[in-house]
């Protein structure tokens, strides 16, 4: 269930009604789909037919689609169900035009009860009436197929034109929705409701974590550009108590440092806020609190060595409406930090906690701790130090949760009441007979009969250590985007991952544009890329980008270097080629293989001009030749490196599954044309990027991949019968603007409603899909696309980490496809009947068949036989009499692949299953 955001979470309305108030705010739609209230007819498109509820409308007939309206009942719940029959161009959409007028400063809170049971995304939001048909605000949601709530909480600009609700559907199936309502509320609803809900004034400290005697909490983070370790030490300083009684936290680097704390919610915003923080250490320092990317208080100081603790005051004036705030630490030299303290400015003056006491946690170190990884062979604990002053009785309290949301709670630890510091450690292994995924262990103090202590939570991930744990692996076919970290480098290879792609994260190590910005001024950084060559992840290198001296940017007249300015073409291409002699001949050994550019089917990623008086990327184009440039400039790459490095890989083609628009090439026309300019002779392997922006089914004969595979590469199948040559999925994700915050449920100020089953089967399907339509290697985007805040809606590019850069439930899943796929090579995909698939893997003297299906898939009852071994999404052991019925299964044998597949075959015809679909071939 997704919720409002921060203010219903302070604010409930019925909280408020409680309190002696009337309920506020002004009901604008309030629909219960499904009503026997009169219908109004709809069919304004051609082949779209049937009634929506009074106030309703069709809005499809501006497109070529077919869909049905139609009231239903089930279990008591009345819905409309919108089946959308067909989609040749366009989307259906239905709408509630009637709405006021936006009104500057008004809180808007809607909720929708829906569903599908074909796992449709709907989109929705509160769009412009007329052109240019523009969201104000949209959200876009991944329905199951159980009823779900999904609520929010926004603002709207406001404009000069009528607004109204709209919802979309834009792939063939069925969306059931049950009840919409939307609200409007004034800023003086929002006061009285702060008011009636806190009398006292709001809380002393907001804060859950103010000490640190195990280091930085859950939430959280250094800065994604800096390795903890080596370029940044975090620890304990000592057992030397601070100001709050606990040690304090440590913070050392001889360069720059950053890092954010956890997130806070406000909860009284209508009077000044402050944050106050003791300090001690060496070096100038900046705090500033943020809210989203946005400054609003800073404090520098300047601290010396010797000196005694300070007391710093941040001021701040908060935001109605905004779900949460954060410090940010940024400086240089070494920083001690203790007693950390938020809230109204009258009421933070005195240190003082939230509870009497806290409870802090961390993983003990290990191989893999510093990503939050304990691998099976590992104890399964949790270290803990709870510290303030306690009654009697005083007991530790844990509860442990999985990644589908079963809560076991473990046995309580009495705690002394005579010492200000408890340490300890929990056994969290409380699921035995399902050891492996991610888990949210929770824990409180309850001392004199009441809880004592905010809840504090820290999300751990079992796995099975890797099958190329501390070592090189160069066939692996999983790869993976991130800046070089030690706790990402390491959290990489802990799920599986073996190659990295160095584009955006980490590209300036060999981007032209970054290594030579003056002619023959070379600079270098080594350390990144030997950083992941130590935990053994095999690099591939981008030769890409051009600093201004060596491209067409000078001649666009702008003022500016931007981003999409490093990728203007390169004017000189024997300059290009002694950049590319340069970097693979100073990396030889270390990166053999070279992508060529990154996504030149893009106007702003191949540009040679701007147009004037254009904003944004939309003004860059390209030049009359582009995939004859192209091919050009893979030619000479290639000829380059293998001059310096004759053992050089040069990826080339860099298309894509999609594209095509005003300011791109589609996938098939951007191949076609490097193709025809011989492009194919020039490389050794060729490459591509797949990305799946909806909830479009995977893992099945003729999905969004396979499809997307034979748009990127269609004209080189059509000319050769086959691809020649290997191919690599370079960049992508089936997950965009799909995930969030994983299991969290304390560290953020907000609920936030993140499907982890979902996303982790998703990319499980996803791998598969790649895998068995004949790609090599596929690099997914990204582990690096998290930043220096919180975001309450879901990321664009997070596929595998949480805000803050910790693993998300995404990397357990990953973590158990890789475990079972690697080593092996795709054999065939058998069909079982009734909508389910075995991919068949073979290699290492074992075999794997990966069961997945088609959406509304009928269950298969998986096979029992001697060496037979049946696993979860997450790699846990299923038990006998389990069937396959809409997430990942695994069946392992070390019988072979001939074997297993009979045993398969054997049970499809026990089962009296008939096979839909001939058997899929590998290209």
């Amino acid at each position: 269930m997704k919720v409002w955001g921060l203010l219903s979470a302070w604010l409930g309305l019925a909280a408020a009604a409680a309190a002696g108030g009337d309920v506020l705010g002004e009901v604008l739609v309030d629909t219960r789909f499904g009503d026997v209230s009169p219908q109004s007819t709809v069919g304004l498109g051609e082949g779209v037919s049937g009634e929506l509820p009074a106030g309703w409308c069709d809005n499809t007939e501006w497109a070529d689609a077919g869909a049905r309206y139609a009231a239903g009942e089930e279990r008591g719940v009345t819905y409309h169900r919108v089946e959308v029959t067909a989609i040749d161009e366009g989307r259906v959409q239905f709408a509630w035009r009637a709405l006021p007028d936006v009104v500057a400063g008004h809180v808007y809170r809607l909720s929708l009860e829906a569903r599908s049971l074909t796992g449709n995304a709907l989109k929705y939001g509160i769009r412009l009436q007329g052109e240019p048909y523009r969201f104000l605000w949209r959200t876009i949601e991944p329905l199951t197929d159980e009823w779900a709530t999904y609520e929010h909480e926004f603002r709207l600009p406001v404009n000069g034109q009528p607004v109204g609700v709209w919802f979309v559907v834009d792939e063939v199936g069925t969306v059931d929705v049950a009840r919409f309502s939307l609200k409007r509320f004034s800023p003086a609803d929002i006061v009285a409701e702060v008011r009636r809900e806190h009398p006292d004034g709001g809380p002393v400290n907001l804060f859950r974590n103010t000490r640190f005697p195990l280091g930085m909490q859950n939430g959280w983070a250094l800065d994604r550009t800096l390795s903890d370790g080596d370029e940044v030490v975090v620890d304990v300083a000592g057992r030397e108590a601070g100001p709050s009684g606990a040690p304090p936290l440590r913070v050392a680097s001889d360069g720059p440092v950053r890092f954010i704390t956890e997130p806070f919610g406000v909860v009284y915003p209508i009077v000044e806020h402050a944050v106050r923080l003791s300090v001690r250490g060496e070096g100038e320092w900046r705090f500033t609190v943020v809210r989203g990317e946005t400054p609003v208080g800073r404090e520098t100081v300047t601290l010396e060595v010797g000196a005694d603790w300070r007391r710093l005051t941040i001021p701040f004036t908060p935001t109605l409406g905004v779900e949460s705030y954060l410090l940010r630490v940024s400086g240089g030299g070494e920083l001690l930090l203790d007693a950390l303290q938020a809230g109204p400015s009258h009421r933070v003056g005195v240190y003082r906690t939230a509870r009497p006491c806290e409870v802090a946690l961390a993983v003990p170190r290990s191989d893999a701790s510093s990503a939050r990884v304990q691998f099976e062979d590992e104890d399964a604990v949790v270290r803990f130090c709870v510290s303030g002053e306690r009654e009697l009785p005083a007991r530790l309290r844990a509860t442990v949760t999985d990644v589908r949301g079963e809560v076991r709670a473990l046995r309580p630890v009495t705690l002394s009441t005579g010492e200000f510091l408890s340490y300890g450690a929990l056994s969290v292994d409380a699921f035995p007979e399902r050891p492996f995924g991610s888990f949210r262990l929770e824990t409180w103090v309850e001392s004199g009969g009441r809880r004592s202590s905010p809840v504090n939570e820290l999300v751990i991930h079992r796995l099975r250590r890797p099958r190329a744990w501390g070592r090189d692996a160069p066939d692996s076919p999983f790869g993976v985007h991130t800046y070089s970290t030690t706790r990402h480098d390491v959290m990489a290879k802990a799920i599986g991952i073996n190659w990295v792609r160095l584009h955006d994260a980490e590209f300036e190590a060999v981007g032209w544009w970054s290594v030579e910005r003056e002619p023959g001024a070379w600079r270098f950084r080594d350390e990144d890329v030997l950083r992941y060559r130590e935990h053994h992840l095999k690099v591939l290198g981008q030769l890409g980008s051009a600093p201004p001296w060596a491209s067409h940017h000078p001649d666009a007249g702008r003022g500016t270097f931007g981003y999409y300015d490093k990728y203007s073409q390169p004017k000189d291409l024997e300059a290009f080629a002694g950049y590319v002699r340069v970097v693979v001949d100073r990396y030889r050994g270390v990166i053999d293989h070279w992508d060529v550019w990154n996504e030149p089917w893009i106007h702003a990623w191949w540009n040679v001009g701007y147009e004037a008086g254009a904003r944004g990327q939309a003004g860059y184009f390209t030049s009359e030749e582009p995939q004859q440039d192209y091919a050009r400039l893979t030619r000479v790459a290639r000829d380059a490196a293998r001059s310096v490095n004759p053992d050089a890989v040069v990826l080339g083609f860099n298309s894509t599954t999609g594209g095509g628009g005003d300011h791109s090439f589609s996938g098939r026309d951007w191949t076609e044309g490097v193709l025809e300019s011989d492009g194919l002779e020039h490389c050794d392997a060729v490459c591509y990027h797949c990305y799946v922006f909806k909830a479009t089914p995977l893992g099945f004969p003729g999905d969004h991949v396979q499809r997307g595979l034979g748009s990127a590469m269609g004209p080189i199948l059509e000319r050769h019968g086959e691809i020649p040559v290997p191919v690599w999925m370079t960049e992508g994700s089936p997950v965009t603007y799909q995930t969030n915050n994983g299991l969290y449920r304390h560290t953020l100020p907000y609920a936030s409603d993140d499907p982890g089953v979902v996303s982790s089967d998703r990319l499980a399907r996803y791998m598969l899909s790649l895998l068995a339509n004949g790609v090599d290697k596929l690099f997914l985007y990204s582990m690096h696309a998290h930043g220096s805040s919180y975001s309450v809606e879901p990321r664009q590019w997070g596929v595998l980490t949480t805000d803050e850069g910790a693993l998300h439930p995404t990397g357990a899943a990953h973590s158990a496809f890789a475990w079972h796929v690697e080593g092996t090579t795709f054999v065939e995909r058998l069909d079982l009947g009734g909508g389910v698939f075995a991919s068949l893997f073979e290699g290492d003297g074992r075999a794997v068949a990966v069961l997945s299906g088609e959406p509304a898939a009928e269950p298969f009852p998986i096979p029992c036989a001697d060496g037979l071994a049946a696993a979860d999404l997450f790699g846990n052991p299923l038990p006998e009499g389990a069937a396959y019925a809409d997430t990942i299964v695994y069946l392992a044998s070390d019988a072979g692949g001939a074997a297993l597949a009979e045993v398969l075959r054997a049970q499809v015809a026990a089962t009296g299953r008939v096979a839909r679909h001939a058997e899929a071939e590998t290209r």
